[in-house]
């Protein structure tokens, strides 16, 4: 199920599931995932109603743990955090599962504002709002919003619920009932819930097909499956540091593995797949590969060496690891998280562990090229190794072709071409996303350079290089009515096929209220061949450049604007334009 949440901080342990920090590209990944998996014809076998989650600002936790308190403005929460939500309404998603946490101290299963009044209300969401897991008896315990499980499950069902995932017992039932009775939970409530399930099962066709069977869904966990999860981590892969062209890796060399994340799928898989954390090596394929086992299919068993190095937090035998690269052509670091998702995702802060940065450090001193692969759910610090890393690349959690996908990206069969979908810090106490404000910024030298992350938002390489040129709009003054086309040249530099993703910024220059420093309002990846050049258009509208005024309304005022357009966040050509509004002032 789609994971529509702005993941704010890079603390949040559930970066992984999201789709990053952007609303609009979070909007379009969301949109796409619905239009896939649930399409407009539910009746069909092959498809299933999509749940949405998770409603609303589960991702901006104040300390960035799970399910911890969100603070947020209601202009903020309508400019960033609800665009999503709005867009998968559109889109026809049948059902939405509310948020663990609460925002400015009001639990999310107990907000009949954001349930009733926005959601259903405002968005006219017409499907299935079901809780998390127990979360409606968290209202007591957790949140102390309810003095015991009746009030809770009174509150849950005022603010909109119309599913209480409730596993441990049935006596909610007796309690929906005695609450009916006593009137403090109206008839109309009730009715309101069993229709909008009764109209989703009919959807589905549960009326006339109440079951199913494996048997009739052939092409699950198929070859055509495999191929696509393949492709999926082929082209999310992003390579971030390639010093001096030292990727792709020469088949004849000699290459050290190490690292925790070298030799395990659970490692690559991450939470969700297979188990609940994906800790469980029971339910593993024996058939897919880790890092190391798809290198060494690249290279033969001649040609590869294999330490353990470090467990997750734990030294194993990083001595072992320097002495073996003493004698290879090639280091492979493989760094990352220990699989695991919301409360035990949790961390008190964002380096890397301190034992696996300590392996990149002594195998740096051995003066060999180091090539640091991290699989991990969310931007770990690295600003210390860095530096000693002479190629990085960003495996996320590429999943069971994960490792295969890797060993390909490291020795040359793929051309990395994926972006990063989020800010990644160098510094925890700087870890702001790309559309952040511009007094955030602000240095101690009261200069407007204090953003400076590791990598940013967008940022990705290639083995070819791209140039863009040519930028040109529709119009130097558009009003309400008017579009802006956009159109950029993309040149392929470089020696090699490649794939690279155009895309496209707008800053509001001057405001009522504070611009964000830009934001994300169209993309578009396209494959180039060598010497080849490429127009790209683009078409953006008056309701790209809004934002939300001071009365927490969309508004557009008249000014002057900036169009960016290039590879990432911080790279770009630049073109401007002015908004006139033709309406009565």
């Amino acid at each position: 199920n789609p994971n529509a949440d702005v993941a704010s901080s890079p603390l949040w342990g559930r970066i992984a599931e999201s789709f990053g920090e952007d609303p609009y590209l979070i909007s379009e990944m969301t949109a796409a995932y619905i239009q896939g998996s649930q399409g407009t014809d539910l009746a069909n076998e092959q498809k299933s109603a999509v749940c949405l989650k998770h409603y609303l600002g589960y991702g901006a936790g104040a300390n960035g743990k799970d399910r911890a308190n969100a603070i947020i403005p209601e202009m903020n929460l309508r400019q960033y955090f609800l665009p999503p939500f709005e867009r998968a309404v559109k889109e026809g998603a049948m059902s939405i599962m509310i948020s663990s946490n609460a925002v400015n101290g009001i639990p999310c299963h107990a907000n009949s504002y954001y349930i009733n009044d926005i959601l259903k209300g405002e968005l006219g969401f017409k499907g299935v709002v079901v809780s998390d897991f127990n979360d409606v008896e968290f209202l007591v315990g957790a949140h102390e919003v309810a003095k015991d499980k009746r009030e809770a499950t009174k509150m849950a069902v005022n603010a909109g619920l119309d599913i209480l995932m409730n596993p441990f017992d049935a006596d909610i039932i007796d309690m929906i009932v005695e609450l009916v009775e006593s009137g403090e939970i109206k008839m109309s409530r009730i009715d309101d819930a069993v229709t909008r399930v009764l109209r989703l099962k009919f959807y589905l066709n549960l009326f006339e097909v109440p079951y199913s069977n494996p048997s009739e869904f052939p092409e699950f966990a198929s070859q055509k499956h495999i191929d696509v999860n393949y492709q999926s981590a082929s082209e999310a892969i992003t390579l971030l540091k390639n010093e001096k062209a030292i990727l792709p890796i020469p088949i004849d060399k000699k290459v050290l593995v190490t690292g925790y994340a070298a030799n395990s799928v659970n490692i690559l898989n991450g939470a969700w797949s297979r188990s609940f954390l994906g800790r469980d090596t029971q339910f593993n394929d024996p058939s897919k590969q880790s890092v190391y086992e798809a290198i060494k299919q690249h290279i033969g068993a001649k040609n590869i060496e294999f330490v353990e190095g470090t467990d997750y937090v734990d030294d194993i035998n990083t001595e072992k690891a320097v002495e073996k690269a003493k004698k290879v052509d090639y280091i492979v670091v493989c760094v990352g998280e220990i699989p695991a998702t919301e409360k035990p995702s949790d961390i008190n802060e964002l380096d890397l562990p301190k034992v696996q940065q300590e392996l990149v450090k002594k195998l740096a001193k051995t003066g060999k090229p180091i090539v640091l692969v991290m699989v991990q759910g969310r931007p770990r610090i690295i600003r210390e190794i860095e530096p000693l890393s002479n190629a990085i690349v960003m495996a996320y959690l590429p999943g069971e072709e994960g490792g295969r996908a890797i060993a390909d990206v490291l020795f040359g069969k793929i051309n990395p071409s994926g972006k990063l979908p989020y800010t990644y810090p160098k510094y925890t106490g700087n870890a702001l996303t790309y559309y952040h404000k511009k007094t955030d910024i602000r240095d101690v030298n009261w200069n407007f350079d204090g953003f400076y992350p590791q990598f940013e938002f967008g940022f990705g390489l290639s083995y070819t290089t791209f140039e863009y040129s040519n930028l040109k709009i529709s119009n130097e003054i558009i009003n309400e009515h008017d579009e802006l086309k956009i159109s950029v040249d993309v040149s392929n530099t470089g020696k090699i096929t490649g794939k690279e993703t155009v895309q496209v910024y707008i800053k509001d220059i001057v405001a009522t209220v504070a611009p964000d420093a830009k934001k994300l309002v169209r993309f578009s990846k396209i494959e180039l061949n060598p010497g080849e050049k490429k127009k790209v258009e683009f078409t953006i509208n008056a309701k790209d450049l809004s934002s939300v005024g001071m009365k927490n309304k969309w508004i557009l005022e008249d000014g002057e604007f900036e169009v960016h357009v290039g590879g990432s966040s911080l790279k770009f050509i630049k073109n401007t334009f002015e908004y006139k509004s033709k309406a009565v002032k």
